[in-house]
């Protein structure tokens, strides 16, 4: 068994799980202080265990993740109103180019 991922503290549950071969990935749904809801996703490579935080845009949260052991694929949709489920967007991320589209720690850690 690997480490935690995600800090059990987290004012959050978690929603979704993805894995490959090579990366475990799962979104947290969470309502944000300033009234928006979010799904930040956790990126974990198996092989060192290192995770990435990836945060949609304010205002789109994730309705579906999957991951290979080449790409993160997330569905986005609006995270308010009458338009939620809706797919605005589907997204595919390059993970040999992890760092240029997450951060390294939890996005949220002041809401904590």
């Amino acid at each position: 068994m690997g480490p935690k991922i995600a800090n059990a503290s987290m004012n959050s549950q978690g929603h979704r799980l993805a894995h490959s071969k090579n990366w475990v990935a799962a979104d947290f749904f969470l309502n944000h202080s300033d009234g928006w809801r979010r799904t930040p996703v956790a990126i974990t490579r198996k092989s060192d265990w290192s995770t990435r935080w990836y945060d949609p845009p304010k205002g789109s949260i994730v309705l579906a993740l999957t991951i290979t052991d080449a790409n993160l694929y997330a569905v986005l949709t609006p995270a308010n109103g009458r338009n939620y489920g809706e797919v605005t967007e589907v997204l595919r991320f390059d993970l040999s180019r992890i760092d240029e589209f997450t951060s390294a720690s939890y996005p949220y850690a002041d809401q904590e």
